[in-house]
C-alpha cells in the first residue's frame, strides 16, 4: 500500500513527487519513458518551450536553476505581435527563456528521488474505491505484450494533463445517466471547459527571426497562433477549436506566413495536443474525495496565453503544502490553498478580451502603448 499515487510525471507530477518523497511512500505512474532519453526524445511533448516570467518565478521558489543543456538558441527579448484582422504589427519587450521542452522534461524527471517508486511506460486504466483508499488498475506494454496489474494507494493525484484518464473517469462517475452529452463535460453542465487542438510544425531553416511571434486572425481561430525560433528550426503552431476544417484553417494561416516571409524551410516534424482554455472558475476540477488534480488535469492553464508550466508547478507546490499536514483531508486543503491561483486565473480571464476581441486589440495596438520602437538606421 502506497501513501500517494501520482499519475503523470510532467512538470506537475515530477515537482510533487520530489517535494513529498522525504515524508511519504510514493508511487509515480508515467506512460512515457522519461527514464530513457533515447526513447523519449522520439516522441516529446507538443509545446512551444518558452519559460514565461511566472514559470521562472516558480523555479526560483523551488530553488532550481536551469542547466545549459536545457536551453535552446536564441534567447528571446521581444514578442512580435501581428494582427491580420486590423493590419497591425507591434514589438513588445518580454523576458522569456527559450528551452528544449523534451530536455526540460527529462531534467525534471531526473530530479525525482530514488525513493519514489517510478513505473515508466505505464498507464492507469481504471480505479475503484477501497476501505483504505483506492485500487488502481495499471497496464504497461501494448498489444499481446500488455501486462495488467493493480496497486493500492491512500491518496491519488492526477497530473496527466488535458487528456487525464482519471479526470474522465471521475466525471463519468458523476454523470447523470439521463444526460446524453459527453460525460467529460458534465462537471459543469451549463458551461463545459473549452477545448482546443494545438497543432505545431517544425521547419528546418536558415532564415531565423530572433523573436517569438504571436499571430491573431479571427477567421482562423478565436485563440492565437505562434512562431518560435528553436536552434536550426522554426516552430509554427496554432490553437484551434476542434472541427473538421482544422487542417484547412491551419494550412491557410501557414500559407500566409510563407507569403510574408515569416516562415520558410522544409518540414521536419508535426505534432499535436489537446489543450484546455478555462473561461470560468467553475471549469477547474481540483478534487474529488481523496483524488486531487494538479496541472492541466485540474484545468490549471492560462486562458490568455495557454502557458501551463507555471500553473503546473504552482499547483504541485499547493498540493505538497496540503500533504504536509497529513493524508486525511489533503485534497480539501489543496482546494483552499489554491485560492490565490484562482484569483490569478480570474485576472487572466479579465485580460483576455483586450487580446482576443478584434476591436479592442486593434485599439490597443494602434495606441502603441508599451510597444518597442525598432532601431532603424538609415544610411
Amino acid at each position: 500500500m502506497y501513501d500517494i499515487a501520482i499519475i503523470g510525471a510532467g512538470p506537475a507530477g515530477a515537482t510533487l513527487a520530489r517535494l513529498i518523497a522525504p515524508k511519504y511512500k510514493v508511487l509515480l505512474i508515467e506512460k512515457r519513458r522519461l527514464d530513457d532519453p533515447a526513447r523519449y526524445e522520439k516522441n516529446g511533448k507538443c509545446c512551444g518551450g518558452l519559460l514565461a516570467p511566472d514559470a521562472q518565478a516558480v523555479l526560483a521558489r523551488l530553488g532550481l536553476g536551469l542547466p545549459n543543456h536545457v536551453l535552446a538558441d536564441p534567447q528571446i527579448f521581444a514578442v512580435r505581435v501581428i494582427d491580420f484582422n486590423g493590419g497591425n504589427e507591434r514589438f513588445y519587450q518580454r523576458h522569456y527563456i527559450n528551452i528544449d521542452r523534451t530536455k526540460f522534461d527529462l531534467w525534471m524527471a531526473a530530479l525525482i528521488p530514488g525513493t519514489v517508486d517510478a513505473k515508466w511506460g505505464c498507464r492507469c486504466t481504471g480505479f475503484s474505491r477501497t476501505a483504505e483508499g483506492y485500487a488502481l488498475r495499471l497496464a504497461n506494454g501494448t498489444g499481446t505484450g500488455t501486462n495488467s496489474f493493480t496497486e493500492q494507494a491512500r491518496v491519488v493525484v492526477s497530473a496527466e494533463g488535458s487528456t487525464s484518464a482519471l479526470r474522465h473517469l471521475v466525471l463519468q462517475q458523476r454523470r447523470d445517466p439521463r444526460d446524453p452529452r459527453d460525460p467529460r463535460e458534465q462537471h459543469d453542465p451549463h458551461d463545459p471547459i473549452p477545448k482546443y487542438v494545438a497543432i505545431q510544425e517544425w521547419y528546418r531553416t536558415k532564415n531565423h527571426h530572433p523573436y517569438y511571434s504571436a499571430l491573431f486572425d479571427s477567421r482562423i481561430t478565436d485563440f492565437y497562433a505562434w512562431t518560435i525560433p528553436k536552434g536550426e528550426y522554426v516552430l509554427f503552431g496554432a490553437a484551434l477549436k476542434p472541427g473538421p476544417d482544422d487542417p484547412a484553417r491551419f494550412v491557410e494561416l501557414k500559407d500566409k506566413l510563407f507569403t510574408i516571409g515569416l516562415l520558410s524551410g522544409d518540414l521536419h516534424k508535426k505534432e499535436g495536443a489537446l489543450i484546455f482554455r478555462p473561461s470560468r472558475l467553475r471549469h477547474l476540477l481540483t478534487e474529488s474525495d481523496d483524488i486531487a488534480f494538479i496541472g492541466e488535469a485540474g484545468g490549471w492553464i492560462s486562458p490568455s496565453s495557454a502557458e501551463g508550466l507555471s500553473w503546473a508547478m504552482e499547483s504541485a507546490i499547493a498540493m505538497a503544502h496540503s500533504l504536509a499536514s497529513g493524508l486525511p483531508g489533503a485534497s480539501r486543503r489543496y482546494r483552499f490553498l489554491t485560492v490565490s491561483m484562482r484569483r490569478h486565473l480570474l485576472n487572466k480571464t479579465l485580460k483576455a478580451p483586450f487580446m482576443y476581441h478584434p476591436l479592442l486589440r486593434n485599439l490597443a495596438m494602434r495606441s502603441g502603448l508599451f510597444s518597442l520602437e525598432p532601431a532603424e538606421v538609415t544610411p
